[in-house]
């Protein structure tokens, strides 16, 4: 958010928008000191893809302490597939070692910053805005890793597969 602010105050427009079903009232109060962000109200499940798609460009950002690297080594959100298909770019904002990161970067389906640091941050998010041939790239790309990875048909025929074996 910081970040997101200071991009702001160097004239250009940016806004973040959360969206969630589950954000405390303490998170609500501390975020909602910066201009930049946006809170939208729940919505169905069903509605997500809409909201997604009517994004610029998605942010997949993970924590960067102890606890939230051991629990992201092996770990893939659920909303990245959601990420992926939505053909919106994506930018991981993750440790190095959490699976996001490992599979972002193998397939090239998102750009990644896998530092905690708020200049090598604010330069990927500068150039997401800047260079539309990479934010047409990386959709692409994350949209046809969706299709080929995550389609339920495929997936479910996989698991049948290991399961048989």
């Amino acid at each position: 958010v910081k970040v997101l602010q200071d991009i702001k105050n160097d004239g250009k427009q940016v806004e973040l928008i959360l969206q969630s079903s589950n954000i405390d009232k303490d998170f609500r109060n501390k975020i909602s000191k910066y201009s930049i962000v946006k809170i939208n109200n729940p919505v169905d499940y069903k509605e997500i893809p809409r909201v997604l798609k009517n994004s610029d460009i998605l942010l997949l950002s993970n924590d960067f302490d102890s606890i939230g690297k051991y629990f992201l080594k092996f770990s893939m959100p659920t909303k990245a597939s959601e990420y992926m298909i939505s053909k919106v770019p994506i930018l991981v904002f993750s440790d190095k070692n959490s699976e996001v990161t490992r599979s972002a970067v193998r397939h090239g389906w998102a750009f990644v910053v896998d530092q905690n640091n708020e200049v090598i941050l604010k330069n990927a998010i500068i150039r997401l805005i800047k260079e539309k041939n990479l934010r047409e790239e990386l959709s692409k790309k994350s949209f046809q890793y969706a299709k080929d990875y995550f389609d339920s048909k495929k997936v479910r025929e996989d698991f049948r597969k290991i399961f048989c074996n």
